[in-house]
């Protein structure tokens, strides 16, 4: 009852403060009289084809898809790296970097600084570890919260999505008529899944799903899935779609408010995801540790070491002023975009050495080139369509193993490698002299960040020592 009352109040502050117009003297200046405010939501490791918007069986989101019909849904939307350090990185400084990376270097100007050096007030609300302040992701707000659990801990400790949204609506109630920037930045459904008992889907029971998801594993590890071990892996996908809803819900309240407040028609309010989820589809991945989670450890289930679709491509929903509404955009999209679609829907100067492209969602031409990047595995998606990967053997290694080629046009679920060496090797060659040619170089990673990257499962037995690659 005391969440009900204060969610009255909330909504009744805000209704008030909109309710009599400004006069003179608490007007924004003059430059400011045009602008709209901005929301950017991150729900961390969200494949896009969880969501019930993306076709998902499951009704994962229900509020996101009925609000996202107000506005412009990206079919193709990528991320740049298949975790949170570099994604979330690429997609602040809009800047295409190649490994880890972060924004400790002043240099790298973010879009929160730039929006705030041009009058918005700015606040940021996190739960992951990996974007602390003292990571340098507080620059440019005013106000940023962030979880507070030990660098060493689990997920378990984290904030969960419901309070990640009141912190933000919190600071909405409080805020004063200038525009602004909010960033949210929701850990569910990151591992471990602990949904709310209310939250959850039962697990898939059928000959037919269990026979697709066998068929596109490896003979090996096919041969040792027995029936406790499959169950087990549909128990931890249904607890994953139900961490889901309930950060659905959660968003829920947030779009309700923005509503009674009316501020959704005044208010670019943009939706992604840093990276994806393996969820058990491929083979283990050398070296991944102890975090790896054991329902089957010889099938992959996390992030990270790889750039497989279902790493990558992420959820991006735009909804506002300047946005069509009831779209469904084949434009091909990346978070690299984000920043410089932001800007250019203010009017704002450009951020440094820029790497995307503001987005036009009528425009369906694919990129000539999308990359992907890890330590141990990078990807070269050319014209939408031919998809190369290259391996290394372990990270730092100077050695490529061999390479996979795949056709995303027949093959999206990259289970059916490419025999055309011709091609393989044109890809191969401009993926490496891409790699070679990277000016960008990595910040040295400091002991806190390597603890957080640890506890978040980036990191298998052996951690390296700060600066080392």
């Amino acid at each position: 009852m005391r969440t009900e009352f204060a969610w009255l109040a909330l909504l009744c502050a805000l209704l008030a403060a909109c309710g009599e117009p400004a006069t003179e003297s608490e007007r924004a200046p003059a430059e400011f009289q045009r602008a709209h405010n901005v929301v950017l939501i991150v729900i961390d490791t969200l494949r896009a084809d969880h969501l019930s918007l993306y076709g998902h069986e499951r009704a994962t989101t229900p509020r996101i898809d009925a609000w996202a019909a107000g506005g412009t849904v990206y079919e193709h939307a990528y991320a740049p790296a298949p975790w949170t350090l570099p994604s979330m990185t690429m997609l602040f400084t809009g800047r295409q970097i190649l490994r880890r990376a972060g924004v400790k270097d002043p240099d790298r100007v973010t879009l929160a600084e730039r929006l705030h050096q041009h009058g918005f007030q700015t606040c940021g609300i996190v739960a992951n570890a990996l974007l602390r302040a003292q990571f340098g992701w507080s620059r440019g707000f005013d106000h940023y919260d962030q979880d507070e659990h030990k660098l060493d801990a689990v997920k378990d400790d984290g904030w969960p999505a419901d309070l990640v949204v009141q912190k933000g609506l919190d600071w909405l109630a409080r805020r004063d008529d200038r525009p602004f920037f909010l960033f949210l930045h929701l850990l569910d459904p990151h591992f471990p899944y602990r949904p709310e008992p209310g939250d959850a889907f039962e697990p898939f029971d059928r000959p037919e799903r269990r026979a697709a998801f066998t068929a596109a594993l490896p003979e090996a590890q096919r041969a040792q899935l027995t029936d406790e071990a499959y169950a087990a892996i549909e128990r931890e996908i249904a607890n994953y779609d139900a961490e889901l809803l309930g950060a659905d819900r959660a968003l829920g309240r947030l779009f309700d408010t923005l509503d009674a407040a009316g501020l959704s028609e005044d208010t670019l309010v943009i939706l992604t995801s840093d990276h994806g989820e393996c969820l058990w589809q491929r083979p283990m991945v050398p070296n991944k540790g102890p975090f790896q989670k054991c329902v089957f450890p010889l099938l992959f289930s996390t992030h990270g070491e790889l750039v497989y679709e279902e790493l990558v491509h992420v959820p991006l929903v735009m909804r506002g002023p300047g946005v069509p509404r009831g779209l469904r955009s084949r434009t091909d999209a990346s978070l690299l975009d984000i920043a410089p679609t932001v800007l250019s829907h203010f009017d704002l100067p450009s951020l440094p050495r820029p790497g995307g492209r503001v987005l036009d969602p009528r425009d369906s031409t694919p990129r000539a080139e999308r990359y992907a990047v890890f330590d141990t595995a990078n990807a070269l998606t050319v014209d939408g369509r031919y998809k190369l990967h290259l391996f290394r053997g372990k990270p730092g290694s100077a050695e490529w193993q061999p390479s996979e080629l795949y056709d995303l046009e027949l093959d999206p679920g990259e289970q059916r490698p490419l025999q055309d060496a011709a091609q393989s090797a044109d890809l191969r060659a401009r993926l490496e002299a891409w790699i070679q040619g990277r000016a960008e170089q990595d910040a040295p990673l400091t002991q806190d960040e390597l603890r957080a990257m640890r506890a978040m499962g980036y990191l298998g037995d052996e951690v390296p020592e700060p600066g080392r690659r």
